[in-house]
């Protein structure tokens, strides 16, 4: 298992207030899944963690002037 400290997480097309901002945390990388915990104990998003087969679009962001990062959708089934 792998892991990366200060990993900043972002969420769009949501309408729930726990989604709302930016989330730093930790990202948990495991060989099925990858589990973001959130470094604020405040925030009402505690954690969050899909499957790699929910993963879409996933492309590799490698600026110029700026770290590189990755963005992606995930795809989550309604309730």
């Amino acid at each position: 298992m792998l892991f990366c400290d200060n990993v900043i997480m972002g969420f769009s097309g949501l309408n729930q207030a726990a989604f709302d901002g930016e989330k730093t945390g930790r990202l948990f990388l495991t060989s099925h899944r990858m589990v973001f915990n959130n470094k604020s104990s405040s925030d009402p998003l505690k954690s969050f963690s899909f499957p790699f087969v929910a993963l879409r679009n996933v492309e590799l962001e490698q600026p110029v002037f700026g770290a590189n990062y990755i963005k992606g959708k995930v795809l989550a089934q309604p309730k």
